[in-house]
């Protein structure tokens, strides 16, 4: 945002003032300690309110084999107690991969705790970890695959501790929502101000499943204000799948991903502070994307196998209009605006929701579309409003539809307005949901 990058150049311009001062201190042997300073936080970047811990971690809890058990949804509290204290927990990701959102608060808690996580697998390598976002609190997401996982919480450096260096470990799945651009301007939820191009993820853990918001793509902090009107997660990853509705020229390169595109963003880190680089992962036009009307405009995440009686074995994806495209099976099929098919092979395609037998759907653009794989359910979202299947919708909410031959009204899954959410929906990602 505008304000939190002129709140990085006034802190920039501050040091290249202080720097002959600094330079003379270095040159007398006194180095400056600790590391570096982070950026000024101008913005929040997560709900203020702290969650309420329904778990306590039990000491001690300082190696794998002695770790606390979590399960997702938990807010665990627990204390650096002394120097070189480490606390260890796992937990089990179950049936299908999963999105991870792991949340330390500690600074944001009045703690003096300078948190790094660090997320392991069961046989003990390291998956990842963070150290800050845009304060002295970690956040790490991952897409895991099901099995047992580690999580370790420490001070930066090991070299405090103490009675009152406390933190709340949350781990939760979440939503990841982008809003539709038109007219949105800069808006906020629960303090968190945001704009079209950022993707925002809602969770809910802890005592009573408290709501929360996380800013989990800064999109302004890449390099580019463009919005994102697609999204994806990809499994044993931290990457995301992105799209884009206009041309963009991808920060730090020459090369113009289009809105037939899709992008990989492979993160530094998430949150407040976002960093990372992009690139071209599939290219609209080697698979017979390049009309006006075959511009995408939902992406999900990878479908194996057999679902509901419909084969996918790909990535699902609607078009913001009708198109052409070659089918796996042999010949072309024409997908409309309301309908999801999936890429399976260079230039190849294959039906998967024919949504027209859903009364309602042809007069429909889905705008945003997931399949979760746990409950076997395709996740919808519309431009503007409609009554599907004899129930109102519009595009502040998703609703999900059981696959088939034909697909048939499953609910409506999410309504924005209960979780603070007012505008509209641009992309989603619910496969943890």
């Amino acid at each position: 945002m505008s304000k939190q990058r002129l709140g990085r150049w006034v802190i920039v311009l501050f040091l290249l003032a202080a720097l002959p001062g600094m330079t003379a201190v270095m040159a007398q042997g006194q180095e400056p300690a600790g590391k570096a300073p982070l950026p000024a936080v101008t913005e929040l970047s997560e709900s203020p309110t702290p969650l309420a811990a329904n778990l306590n971690e039990s000491e001690p809890n300082n190696n794998f084999s002695a770790a606390d058990v979590m399960a997702l949804e938990d807010v665990m509290a627990g204390v650096i107690s002394a120097v070189g204290d480490v606390d260890y927990f796992k937990f089990q990701v179950t049936d299908v991969a999963q999105e991870v959102l792991i949340n330390l608060d500690a600074a944001s808690i009045g703690s003096p705790l300078d948190t790094v996580v660090t997320l392991y697998r069961s046989n003990g390598n390291a998956i990842g970890s963070n150290d800050d976002t845009d304060t002295l609190d970690s956040l790490y997401y991952y897409k895991l695959l099901p099995g047992w996982y580690y999580i370790k919480v420490e001070d930066f450096g090991n070299n405090s501790g103490g009675a009152n260096y406390a933190y709340n470990l949350i781990l939760s799945r979440m939503i990841l929502i982008s809003a539709h651009p038109a007219g949105l301007g800069t808006k906020t939820i629960q303090g968190i101000p945001f704009q079209a191009g950022d993707i925002l993820a809602q969770t809910s853990a802890g005592t009573g499943n408290v709501v929360r918001w996380v800013m989990f793509l800064d999109i302004s902090d890449l390099g580019t204000t463009k919005n994102i009107d697609k999204v994806a997660t990809m499994s044993d990853s931290a990457d995301l799948l992105i799209g884009f509705s206009v041309n963009v020229t991808l920060p730090g390169t020459t090369i113009i991903a289009k809105p037939h595109d899709f992008v990989r963003f492979q993160p530094g880190k998430y949150g407040g502070t976002t960093q990372g680089s992009m690139y071209r992962y599939l290219i609209g036009a080697n698979n017979g994307l390049t009309t006006a009307g075959e511009r995408l405009d939902a992406i999900g995440d990878w479908v194996s196998g057999n679902a509901g009686g419909v084969i996918c074995d790909g990535y699902p994806v609607s078009t913001v209009g009708s198109g052409l495209v070659n089918n796996v099976a042999g010949g072309t099929f024409k997908p409309a605006n309301e309908d999801i098919f999936c890429r399976v092979d260079v230039n190849l395609w294959r039906p998967y929701f024919d949504t027209s037998p859903v009364a309602g759907m042809t007069a429909e653009n889905v705008i945003a579309f997931d399949y979760n794989q746990r409950l076997t359910a395709g996740y919808f979202v519309i431009q503007g409003t409609g009554v599907i299947a004899g129930h109102a919708v519009n595009q502040k909410q998703i609703f999900s539809l059981w696959p088939g031959n034909p697909p048939s009204w499953r609910t409506l899954s999410w309504n924005g307005p209960d979780f603070g959410w007012l505008w509209n929906i641009d992309a989603i990602d619910v496969t943890g949901f």
